[in-house]
Protein backbone atom coordinates (compact mmCIF):
# COMPACT_ATOMS: atom_id res chain seq x y z
CA UNK A 1 0.00 0.00 0.00
CA UNK A 2 1.41 3.71 -0.92
CA UNK A 3 2.28 5.37 2.24
CA UNK A 4 1.12 9.30 2.27
CA UNK A 5 3.24 11.71 4.34
CA UNK A 6 0.95 14.73 3.51
CA UNK A 7 -2.34 13.72 4.92
CA UNK A 8 -6.07 13.39 3.71
CA UNK A 9 -5.45 16.54 1.05
CA UNK A 10 -2.87 14.46 -0.76
CA UNK A 11 -5.30 10.79 -0.18
CA UNK A 12 -8.07 12.71 -1.76
CA UNK A 13 -6.23 13.60 -4.42
CA UNK A 14 -4.81 9.77 -5.18
CA UNK A 15 -8.52 8.84 -5.06
CA UNK A 16 -9.30 11.29 -7.78
CA UNK A 17 -6.53 9.79 -10.26
CA UNK A 18 -8.20 6.57 -9.91
CA UNK A 19 -10.08 6.72 -12.51
CA UNK A 20 -6.62 8.18 -14.94
CA UNK A 21 -4.74 4.66 -13.82
CA UNK A 22 -8.01 2.79 -14.65
CA UNK A 23 -7.97 4.32 -18.51
CA UNK A 24 -4.67 3.39 -18.74
CA UNK A 25 -4.72 0.01 -17.93
CA UNK A 26 -3.46 0.39 -14.33
CA UNK A 27 -7.08 -1.39 -12.96
CA UNK A 28 -5.78 -3.60 -9.99
CA UNK A 29 -3.87 -1.07 -8.57
CA UNK A 30 -6.45 1.64 -8.95
CA UNK A 31 -8.67 -1.21 -7.41
CA UNK A 32 -6.80 -1.72 -4.66
CA UNK A 33 -6.12 1.93 -3.90
CA UNK A 34 -9.79 2.64 -4.16
CA UNK A 35 -11.03 -0.09 -1.82
CA UNK A 36 -8.11 0.86 0.65
CA UNK A 37 -9.59 4.65 0.59
CA UNK A 38 -12.87 3.90 0.80
CA UNK A 39 -11.93 3.06 4.64
CA UNK A 40 -10.01 5.81 5.20
CA UNK A 41 -10.88 7.51 8.24
CA UNK A 42 -11.46 11.22 6.40
CA UNK A 43 -14.56 11.73 4.76
CA UNK A 44 -13.58 13.36 1.73
CA UNK A 45 -11.28 10.53 1.08
CA UNK A 46 -13.80 8.62 0.89
CA UNK A 47 -16.10 10.73 -0.86
CA UNK A 48 -13.45 11.30 -3.27
CA UNK A 49 -12.67 7.52 -3.46
CA UNK A 50 -16.56 6.55 -4.06
CA UNK A 51 -16.41 9.26 -6.98
CA UNK A 52 -13.24 7.36 -8.56
CA UNK A 53 -14.53 3.63 -8.92
CA UNK A 54 -17.53 4.99 -10.96
CA UNK A 55 -14.63 6.15 -13.86
CA UNK A 56 -14.73 3.66 -16.76
CA UNK A 57 -12.25 1.22 -16.86
CA UNK A 58 -11.67 1.13 -12.90
CA UNK A 59 -14.38 -0.89 -10.88
CA UNK A 60 -14.44 -4.60 -11.13
CA UNK A 61 -16.70 -6.66 -8.65
CA UNK A 62 -14.51 -6.53 -5.92
CA UNK A 63 -14.51 -2.57 -6.29
CA UNK A 64 -18.43 -2.70 -6.70
CA UNK A 65 -18.88 -4.68 -3.53
CA UNK A 66 -16.58 -2.41 -1.59
CA UNK A 67 -19.08 0.56 -3.05
CA UNK A 68 -22.18 -1.56 -1.72
CA UNK A 69 -20.98 -1.81 1.54
CA UNK A 70 -19.90 1.89 1.63
CA UNK A 71 -23.25 3.00 0.05
CA UNK A 72 -25.20 0.85 3.08
CA UNK A 73 -22.57 1.43 5.97
CA UNK A 74 -20.58 4.23 5.96
CA UNK A 75 -21.24 6.74 8.77
CA UNK A 76 -21.30 9.95 6.40
CA UNK A 77 -24.36 10.78 4.29
CA UNK A 78 -22.77 12.52 1.52
CA UNK A 79 -20.14 9.28 1.27
CA UNK A 80 -23.46 6.65 1.10
CA UNK A 81 -24.61 9.25 -1.53
CA UNK A 82 -21.71 9.35 -3.68
CA UNK A 83 -21.33 5.35 -3.23
CA UNK A 84 -25.47 4.83 -4.33
CA UNK A 85 -24.26 6.97 -7.26
CA UNK A 86 -21.22 5.63 -8.34
CA UNK A 87 -23.02 2.08 -8.00
CA UNK A 88 -25.61 3.45 -10.67
CA UNK A 89 -22.70 4.44 -13.31
CA UNK A 90 -21.04 0.97 -13.32
CA UNK A 91 -23.03 -0.39 -16.02
CA UNK A 92 -24.36 -4.45 -16.62
CA UNK A 93 -23.23 -7.44 -15.39
CA UNK A 94 -22.96 -6.28 -11.15
CA UNK A 95 -26.25 -8.02 -10.08
CA UNK A 96 -25.13 -7.51 -6.07
CA UNK A 97 -25.12 -3.91 -6.15
CA UNK A 98 -29.25 -3.85 -7.20
CA UNK A 99 -29.27 -5.45 -3.62
CA UNK A 100 -27.33 -2.57 -2.34
CA UNK A 101 -29.58 -0.35 -3.78
CA UNK A 102 -32.92 -1.56 -3.12
CA UNK A 103 -31.73 -1.87 0.54
CA UNK A 104 -30.40 1.82 0.43
CA UNK A 105 -33.85 3.09 -0.91
CA UNK A 106 -35.90 1.45 1.73
CA UNK A 107 -34.17 2.22 4.61
CA UNK A 108 -31.18 4.60 4.20
CA UNK A 109 -32.38 7.75 6.62
CA UNK A 110 -30.82 10.16 5.01
CA UNK A 111 -33.69 11.33 2.09
CA UNK A 112 -30.94 12.45 0.04
CA UNK A 113 -28.88 9.30 0.29
CA UNK A 114 -32.52 7.34 -1.09
CA UNK A 115 -32.84 9.75 -3.78
CA UNK A 116 -29.50 9.07 -5.51
CA UNK A 117 -30.22 5.06 -4.68
CA UNK A 118 -33.43 5.67 -6.75
CA UNK A 119 -31.70 7.48 -9.32
CA UNK A 120 -28.79 4.68 -9.39
CA UNK A 121 -31.47 2.25 -9.55
CA UNK A 122 -33.19 3.89 -12.79
CA UNK A 123 -29.46 3.80 -14.56
CA UNK A 124 -28.60 0.11 -13.74
CA UNK A 125 -31.56 -1.85 -13.42
CA UNK A 126 -34.61 -1.04 -12.00
CA UNK A 127 -36.14 -4.04 -14.53
CA UNK A 128 -35.07 -6.27 -11.43
CA UNK A 129 -38.03 -7.15 -10.18
CA UNK A 130 -37.35 -6.45 -6.73
CA UNK A 131 -35.90 -3.07 -7.57
CA UNK A 132 -39.16 -2.14 -9.83
CA UNK A 133 -40.89 -3.02 -6.40
CA UNK A 134 -39.03 -1.04 -4.43
CA UNK A 135 -38.96 2.06 -6.45
CA UNK A 136 -42.70 1.98 -6.73
CA UNK A 137 -42.88 1.44 -2.77
CA UNK A 138 -40.48 4.87 -2.66
CA UNK A 139 -43.38 6.74 -4.68
CA UNK A 140 -44.69 6.51 -0.92
CA UNK A 141 -41.91 8.29 0.53
CA UNK A 142 -42.32 10.84 2.99
CA UNK A 143 -39.92 13.08 1.39
CA UNK A 144 -41.22 14.42 -2.09
CA UNK A 145 -37.66 14.46 -3.55
CA UNK A 146 -37.91 10.65 -3.34
CA UNK A 147 -40.79 9.89 -4.60
CA UNK A 148 -39.59 12.11 -7.60
CA UNK A 149 -36.75 10.22 -8.16
CA UNK A 150 -38.58 6.78 -7.92
CA UNK A 151 -41.43 8.05 -10.24
CA UNK A 152 -38.24 9.43 -13.07
CA UNK A 153 -36.32 5.70 -12.14
CA UNK A 154 -39.74 3.49 -13.00
CA UNK A 155 -40.34 5.72 -16.41
CA UNK A 156 -36.76 6.20 -17.77
CA UNK A 157 -36.68 2.54 -17.31
CA UNK A 158 -40.64 1.95 -18.78
CA UNK A 159 -42.10 0.90 -15.63
CA UNK A 160 -43.98 3.81 -14.35
CA UNK A 161 -48.00 2.75 -13.99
Amino acid sequence: MTQWADGPQDRAGAAVRLGGMGARGGVESALSLGTTVLQDPDPAVRLAAAAALAEPGVCTDPGAMALSECAMQDGEPAVREQAALSLGRLGEGVPFRLKALVTVLGGDVDWEVRVAAATALGQCGGSDRPAAEALRRAQRDGHAEVRGAAAAALRKLGRLE
